[in-house]
């Protein structure tokens, strides 16, 4: 039996009978009336001996002195012939009544008593659960309310208010006795605020003034009946479940409702052993229905002769928005298919039914705790379509988990015990059983990586079908054009397009923590295998992510610890380490190590897999060798020609054409170390694909600054492949930057109403409500800039190294502070040693006199460079810190500027590229 915070449902038992020994939650009846044991017990000689130890569940004492009194009425009418007549038919009434209330005490027992108890725990004052002890409602110790379904948001408001009138924390809420109540609640001045009568209808507030009845725009709700004082008393949610301040609407209410509804649709009668409420057409088919469990009832499809009948129907309840899934353009509830299939939503709802948001990665947190959290998911896609599922929650990202609103991961399933997974697939993306949610916590439209990822797809587009992903041309040269039956290709995957796009997409989701607002977010593709075209067991097949630089691998040095070697899978590492306390020689991406070749002390050649991962090491050792093999070629006096022959021998040189020029457009300042992702189907060609674009568009990485458009190519070094691209193939980009310009792709009116368009997908009260929730972000807040005497002039410092070679006037921080180098080749001297003749200490000194146009470093999180504009001694030049990270500070940010940034940046891109506007 499921249990719920130690408690479990009732067992029935018989009439109470002295020394007899009761389990806690045995349920008796003493004689009309029931109760349940609290604790266990050993019954006394008499009821009262024990009462303590029980609880009332449904009171019918007074039904005895009814009966009682049927009983004597009868029994005088037998001995008192003059009044027989009298007494008869007061005995008769006396026994209807007595009748009626056993039959009230019965349904008390049978509706209520089966399907409810109360709790009484450590956590919670007092709470309600279902038979099965799945918790139903309660008020926690500290005056907050857990309400899963049925009354939530209700109460919550009203204990708000009420909370914000008393000071006095005992004196919120109070428990009162009611004969008419199984419990209460009313505020310090006796008012009724919440209740469960003995029919186990719930009750909010009271009918005050005139209700009107109007449509509720929120997220929650997409219909509603209030009060004149803003009191729900009625709502249809948009998952189709109802809110009802009590199971029996006032007549005058169904009245406004039906008239409102243009039609007598909504149903409820007495008698109805089936439901509390159902809405149905015209010709009596329920379409929804409110059981009297609380459950809802919505079938998973309008039967096709049913179709045309219902036509008229939808016309006439255009209050409900046709989002209710079953009635139109949706397949409605999905969530027992296993599987769902819908076109990509403009803004999606996600509700997460968690008490703990995840704080780390799955596989490097504990399970459970701070990652892989189990829990439910529902899901609005705002078409008609919904599910509500088992899920597993984890944080996602590197640098992003030093942010308070952390980038989640989800993984689905069918089943609660979390065995088969729960596939989905948008529009034309690779089907997928897990998503990453991106919170962008740095990026003022939440998206901007999603918008850049839909400039990427317009991109792939216009380039002929059979080469529009870098994987095709591992296939699509096979085919002809007339297929004989011999040498054919078989596989599906090819054959037919499976979604795979090599990069992300995403669309907006306004998520939810239990109903109450959490923050706008992108649902996204993750980087997997599937989104890759790749399988998991095909040597030539690897995909590289992580810090793949000059440092890192192209220098031919290669530094396993820097990125993450995410396909082929059944890795082994070159020798055994420790992984989280276990010593392990399996490969584990989260720890990346030197994976195994055909030298390792336990490289056994008839293990497949270890002979599979040897493969695989060599043809990244051969990658890390190719620049210095194209310098070779140099050095040695190659053609043109044949160094291009070579570069086009390891590089898919068309799409390393789209990846400069879009990361350049956009200002990718990441996008030639860390954010781009490696592949080769063949273990020799590679190509670089797009990922983590939030930091475009002039934004800082960690988005507390914006830069106006830079010059010159990023990439444009030949210590790294695309170095080599932009020396040897300029034609090839300018040809390109020409189409893409023509076409209206690379137009900043164009590129700007794609994230006006995802702006407007989310909507402006999304807006509000994700800076109410998540006020320090950094790319929306003041900057504290002392502007009297300030301005901020440089970026930021990185860290001192040893090894590194400084020029004359760079800047390094050491030990918390900012110095610059007085000489060139300045390498191997610690600024904090230093006497003074290297390096000078330019951190912000409060009792300097600083003249216009002095230089200082100053920050909290990082030091960043500020221009005096007034003499001043110590003002300094950030007038204080933010309390989260990034403490420093701040910008605001708008389409309209990002347009601007476009346009300038095109404009140079022009001029770079020698492309004349028509």
């Amino acid at each position: 039996m499921a249990k719920s915070l130690g408690s479990i449902g009732f067992r029935k038992r018989h009439e109470f009978k002295p020394h007899t020994f009761y389990r806690m939650d045995d349920m008796f009846k003493h004689g009309r009336s029931t109760y349940y044991a609290l604790e266990d017990f050993t019954s006394g000689e008499t009821f009262e001996e024990t009462a303590d130890k029980v609880e009332l569940l449904a009171d019918a004492t007074g039904v005895e002195e009814i009966a009682q009194r049927a009983e004597n009425a009868a029994s005088l009418a037998e001995t008192n012939g003059a009044e027989a007549g009298v007494q008869a038919e007061e005995a008769r009434n006396a026994a209807a009544e007595a009748n009626k209330q056993a039959e009230t005490a019965r349904e008390v027992t049978g509706v209520f008593g089966s399907n409810f108890k109360k709790v009484i725990n450590d956590q919670f004052l007092y709470a309600i659960s279902d038979l099965l002890g799945n918790l139903l409602w309660g008020i926690r110790k500290d005056g907050s309310t857990y309400d899963p379904k049925g009354v939530p948001e209700m109460v919550k408001k009203l204990i708000e208010e009420i909370n914000k009138r008393i000071d006095k924390q005992e004196a919120r809420l109070h428990l009162i006795d009611n004969p008419n109540y199984v419990f209460a609640i009313a505020d310090a001045l006796g008012n009724l605020l919440f209740g469960i009568d003995k029919n186990g209808a719930s009750f909010v507030n009271a009918l005050k003034g005139v209700v009107v009845i109007e449509k509720v725009e929120n997220k929650q709700f997409i219909f509603a009946v209030k009060d004149s004082a803003g009191n729900l008393l009625f709502g249809i949610r948009h998952d189709g479940t109802f809110a009802c301040s009590k199971f029996e609407l006032p007549a005058s209410i169904i009245k406004q409702l039906e008239q409102a509804m243009k039609s007598k649709y909504l149903h409820t009668e007495d008698g109805d052993m089936e439901f509390l409420f159902r809405l149905q057409d015209v010709n009596g088919v329920i379409v929804f229905g409110v059981r009297w469990d609380g459950t809802s009832y919505m079938p998973k499809g309008i039967p096709l002769e049913q179709v045309a009948k219902n036509v008229k129907f939808e016309k006439r309840i255009t209050s409900l928005e046709e989002r209710l899934a079953n009635f139109r353009g949706g397949t409605g509830d999905w969530s027992e298919t296993g599987k769902m299939q819908v076109p990509i939503p403009r803004c999606a709802m996600l509700n997460l039914l968690t008490s703990t948001m995840p704080t780390a990665k799955s596989g490097m947190g504990t399970s459970g705790v701070n990652c892989d959290i189990p829990c439910l998911a529902e899901f609005w896609d705002m078409q008609g379509n919904y599910f509500k599922i088992p899920i597993l929650l984890s944080a996602q990202g590197n640098s992003s988990m030093g942010f308070a609103k952390k980038n989640l991961a989800i993984d689905l399933f069918k089943d609660a015990a979390r065995k088969e997974s729960f596939v989905v697939k948008f529009g034309d993306w690779v089907s997928q059983d897990s998503f990453h949610l991106k919170a962008y916590y740095t990026d003022t439209f939440r998206g901007v990586s999603a918008v850049s990822y839909m400039l990427y797809e317009e991109m792939a587009k216009t380039r002929d079908l059979g080469d529009d992903r870098p994987y095709k041309s591992e296939f699509t040269t096979k085919y002809g054009t007339s297929d004989a039956g011999i040498g054919s290709e078989e596989s599906l995957d090819r054959n037919f397009d499976t979604g795979a796009k090599c990069f992300p997409q995403g669309f907006p989701v306004i998520v939810y923590q239990n109903g109450e607002f959490y923050g706008v977010y992108s649902w996204q593709l993750k980087k997997h295998r599937d989104n890759m075209h790749m399988n998991k067991k095909t040597a030539e097949h690897v995909h590289l992510d992580g810090t793949l630089g000059a440092d890192s691998i192209f220098g031919g040095n290669i530094k396993w610890d820097q990125f993450e070697v995410r396909n082929p899978k059944s890795l082994y590492m070159q020798e055994r380490q420790s992984i989280r306390g276990e010593e392990t020689l399996e490969y584990n991406g989260d720890y990346p190590r030197e994976i195994m070749g055909e030298d390792a002390e336990e490289y056994d050649s008839g293990n497949k897999n270890m002979k599979r991962c040897a493969a695989v090491k060599k043809h990244i050792i051969a990658l890390s060798g190719r620049m210095a093999e194209l310098k070779q070629a140099e050095t040695d006096g190659k053609s043109s020609d044949e160094i291009k022959a070579l570069i086009e021998k390891y590089f898919k040189v068309s799409f390393m054409v789209d990846y400069i020029l879009e990361t350049n457009l956009v200002s990718d300042d990441d996008g030639y170390n860390k954010n781009w992702q490696w592949t080769t189907y063949d273990g020799v060609q590679w190509t670089a694909n797009p990922y983590d674009h939030d930091g475009i568009f002039g934004a800082y990485h960690i988005g507390n600054y914006v830069s106006a458009p830079g010059s010159g190519w990023l990439g444009n070094t030949t210590i790294i492949p695309s170095g080599w691209i932009i020396k040897y193939y300029l034609p090839e980009l300018k040809a390109r930057w020409a189409q893409l310009r023509k076409a209206g792709i690379f137009e900043a009116k164009h590129i700007a109403g794609i994230l006006y368009d995802w702006c407007d997908r989310i909507g402006f009260d999304n807006w509000e409500a994700e800076y109410k929730k998540w006020d320090e972000s950094p790319c929306n807040r003041p900057s504290l800039i002392n502007d009297e005497y300030w301005a901020r002039s440089t970026g930021y410092t990185v860290g001192w190294a040893a090894t590194s070679t400084y020029g004359k006037g760079s800047i390094a921080n050491r030990s918390g502070k900012a110095y610059k180098s007085l000489i060139t080749g300045n390498v191997g001297n610690d600024p904090v040693e230093d006497d003074g003749t290297k390096w000078e200490d330019i951190t912000y000194n409060a009792e300097k006199q600083y003249a216009v146009n002095d230089v200082c470093y100053y920050g909290s999180s990082n030091l960043y460079g500020f221009k005096c504009k007034a003499a001043c001694v110590g003002q300094a030049p950030l007038t204080g810190f933010y309390k989260l990270y990034p403490k420093d500070l701040g910008h605001f940010d708008s389409v309209y500027r990002v347009e601007n940034w476009l346009k300038k940046r095109i404009e140079y891109m022009d001029k770079l590229l020698e492309y004349s506007v028509q």
